[in-house]
């Protein structure tokens, strides 16, 4: 088992991810939801927001499984990431690609995936919300689709929580700026003889 293959864009891929300092942050309720339904529109006992970064594969939110990331060559979103659309397997037992891996062959024994991209503003993709069972299986075209649209309103998510980022670096600006204003006419104009004028 080699994992996926780096995408040619990486570096503007890790670049976008880092724009909404999301990695390592705490569980929050929308997300939770997202994963919640994955789990029960698709009948799965796990569903995962996984994003993938340099090294690992970190779980922004998920359902049925105990672990917060995995090393990034165990990753089956990386696929995903690589091609930069949908991963589907029915049965990793009869893929080459995941038949031998540890997550298959060990805890938590993946037969069935389904994976569908999240993308930032610029198309690079992030990870994926994907639904996992442990059994080999089938999801009908309106259970794909449902993951599809629940991995759009991760995208949709991310970017409001990048829009909100913005403004608080904004407004943290403004109110650096006014203590500094104020601290410099606060000074006395004179000193020592020495006067400052101000014109105007």
């Amino acid at each position: 088992m080699l994992g996926a293959k780096i995408p040619s864009n990486e570096s503007k891929r890790l670049e976008a991810l880092s724009q909404f300092e999301i990695m390592d942050s705490d569980f929050e309720e929308a997300y939770d939801q997202i994963v919640e339904l994955a789990s029960k529109i698709c009948q799965t006992p796990i569903a995962l927001i996984s994003l993938l970064d340099e090294k690992r594969q970190w779980f922004k939110a998920k359902v049925g499984l105990e672990v917060r990331e995995t090393p990034r060559e165990l990753a089956f979103c990386g696929y995903a990431v690589y091609e930069s659309s949908s991963l589907i397997v029915q049965d990793t037992w009869l893929d080459d690609r995941f038949k031998s891996h540890p997550l298959v062959l060990g805890d938590p024994r993946i037969r069935y995936y389904a994976g569908f991209p999240i993308q930032a503003e610029n198309g690079v993709t992030l990870g994926t919300v994907c639904a996992i069972d442990r059994i080999p299986r089938e999801l009908s075209v309106d259970q794909l689709r449902s993951l599809e649209i629940l991995a759009n309103q991760v995208q949709s998510l991310l970017e409001l929580r990048k829009a909100s980022l913005k403004i608080k670096n904004y407004l943290q600006e403004l109110e650096e700026a006014s203590l500094l204003k104020t601290k410099f006419f606060s000074q006395p104009s004179h000193r020592d003889g020495f006067f400052i004028s101000f014109p105007g």
